[in-house]
């Protein structure tokens, strides 16, 4: 019981983080809430020492290679704590008027250097997705992939991926600036 008190609590808390990075004034003429959003800065900080850490993480993902990520307005935080092997997410979304806010669990596994996340999407378990949280060099980088033994029925929900998906946790208020002014100095 207290550990679904405390994950109903920080979900809340968590919930709060994600949706306050999203307050914008949507416009009139046409100009939409996507418009005037502008993602939140990165960051990853941790506290305490083994088997007591926990580690706060934030950021906006970005895919590598030639596909787009569905929402490029986007920001996603992570709260984990090392005793309970679990990480809260949650994943704000902005399209058009429309903001999308997401809750879930990961799985963690903990070493000296690295988290290691694994979480899978949908009922039907038809893709996995593992994130790699480096606390030394503070690079967070999530694979998709579809699961071994993929069900047929996963076609009716997403097609399948070729090839794993990689993408980066990266600094959204940065790359809001880079798409809007790609010449500015830095």
């Amino acid at each position: 019981m207290k550990r679904q008190t405390a994950l109903s609590i920080g979900g809340a808390l968590l919930l709060a983080g994600v949706v306050g990075w999203a307050s914008f004034f949507a416009g009139q003429d046409m100009v939409t809430a996507e418009d005037k959003a502008v993602p939140d800065s990165r960051r990853l900080s941790s506290f305490g020492a083994a088997p007591n850490r926990s580690v706060f993480i934030k950021g906006t993902w970005r895919l590598e290679g030639p596909e787009k990520i569905a929402f490029e307005k986007q920001v996603k935080q992570f709260v984990c704590h090392e005793r309970e092997g679990t990480c809260q997410a949650a994943t704000a979304t902005v399209y058009k008027n429309t903001l999308g806010v997401d809750i879930e669990t990961y799985d963690a596994k903990w070493s000296d250097r690295t988290i290691e996340l694994t979480s899978y999407h949908s009922s039907e378990d038809c893709r996995r997705e593992t994130i790699t949280v480096d606390l030394i060099t503070q690079e967070v980088v999530g694979i998709t992939a579809d699961v071994p033994n993929r069900p047929a029925t996963c076609n009716e929900i997403a097609l399948p991926i070729s090839t794993p998906r990689r993408a980066i946790l990266i600094d959204g208020f940065e790359k809001h600036f880079d798409d809007k002014f790609p010449n500015r100095k830095k």
